[in-house]
């Protein structure tokens, strides 16, 4: 559900589906859109993103889909990162 909603969302995964792992997803960050500003509105909504690690630390931003989640947990986050990417 995560992945359908960024690719809806338009939001590139850094790598192709079958490299991708089954609990956390790499995205390309929005055009314009620092990390740390992503995270701290997504942190206000009350969902945690991860950094890029080394030469990809200000390029990406990583999704963990770990545990027992619901649809609507998945749907909450999809809308708060939509309500992020809006903001001014």
């Amino acid at each position: 559900m995560i992945r359908e909603g960024m690719a809806k969302l338009g939001v590139k995964p850094l790598l192709p589906v079958e490299r991708q792992s089954n609990t956390i997803t790499a995205y390309h960050l929005p055009e314009g859109l620092s990390y740390q500003v992503l995270h701290d509105r997504l942190k206000q909504q009350g969902y945690v993103i991860y950094a890029g690690q080394g030469n990809l630390e200000n390029k990406i931003f990583r999704v963990a889909n770990m545990g027992a989640l619901t649809e609507g947990q998945f749907g909450g986050f999809l809308n708060a990162f939509e309500q992020a990417c809006r903001q001014k």
